[in-house]
Formats: C-alpha cells, structure tokens, sequence
C-alpha cells in the first residue's frame, strides 16, 4: 500500500448525525469467571466495583468509563469484547432513532427508567449502543462501593486509570472503500 492511499482520508459511510460522542458508557466483555476478572482489574488498575448481580460486575473505570464483566456461556473459555456503549449529546430519542433508521441501522430500544438507549450493530455485527447521559455516566457520579465476593488475586497496586489511551479490533474493512497498490 502506499503511502497516499495508507494516509487517504476514510470517506464517511454516512452524512454527520448532529450530535457528539459525549462519554463512554461502557465497555462490555463476556469472560468465564467474571468475578475473579473484576478481582484483577480492581487490584491491578483501581477500578472500583459498581456493582454485582450474580450475572455481571459493573466497575468504574475512574470517573469516565465503565467495565461490564458478564457471564459467559459455559463453553466460552477466553474472554471478548461483545459491545460498547457511548453517551451523545444532544439526545433527543425520536431524533436519534428516526437518524439511526435514517442509515438503515435497525435500531433496538433499551430504556431503563430515565436511561434511554438504542442497540445498532456495526458493519462485523459487533454490539453498539447509543445512549443518552443517565445511565453509568450519571452513576459515576456518585461512590461506588460495592463488595466483591471474592479475595483480590494480589495486593492491590493503588495504581488510577486516568484514561483510554485506544481501542483495537479486527474489522473487517477498515475503510469505506477499497484500495489495492
């Protein structure tokens, strides 16, 4: 590939939405033992544990993200990432649905009490949700203190997460159109 096409501006699959990535809700991963996963990024990088349904473990990764930990299926036996969820401003939800539709993304509603949000997959069919604010971005807000119910594999580092520095995944296409050199 050359270095023209390599640096190339990625052309938008679509028009802009009028709204911006406000927060990250949330990561979501599915792993086989989710407790003793949150045990080790509690100890390792100081997250802190949100809360724990006997299902998932939600932790704040400090004050601008969170880690959901789920129970995988018995016969998973690695750990993936099945989904991110991300906080837009402004939100208004029959404008963000109708701009989902609008791309023929087939937008899925799941609202809890004041949290509003819609599930869209990405071009691989990877798990995207599009929320407003009052879901984990607001509880982060506010102390999480949650118990685990398992020892932390090591002392803990007292290290902080202070941000995301990226994401990396397989897709794929990368680009919106191909090139070949």
């Amino acid at each position: 590939m050359t270095k023209e096409v390599a640096t190339a501006p990625i052309k938008p699959l679509f028009a802009p939405t009028g709204w911006k990535t406000a927060a990250l809700e949330h990561v979501s991963f599915q792993v086989p033992d989710y407790r003793k996963e949150a045990a080790f990024y509690i100890a390792l990088m100081g997250w802190k544990l949100r809360s724990d349904d006997g299902k998932q473990a939600i932790l704040d990764i400090g004050d601008w993200g969170n880690a959901i930990f789920k129970a995988a299926p018995p016969e998973q036996t690695s750990a993936l990432v099945d989904g991110f969820g991300w906080a837009i401003d402004p939100w208004n939800a029959k404008k963000v649905e109708a701009e989902l539709r609008k791309r023929d993304l087939n937008p899925v509603a799941d609202n809890n009490g004041k949290f509003e949000s819609f599930h869209v997959k990405d071009p691989d069919g990877f798990d995207v949700q599009i929320c407003n604010s009052n879901g984990l971005v607001k509880a982060r807000k506010t102390l999480a203190n949650a118990k685990l119910e398992v020892p932390l594999p090591f002392e803990a580092t007292n290290f902080q997460t202070v941000w995301l520095d990226h994401f990396s995944y397989v897709a794929t296409n990368y680009r919106s159109e191909e090139h070949t050199s």
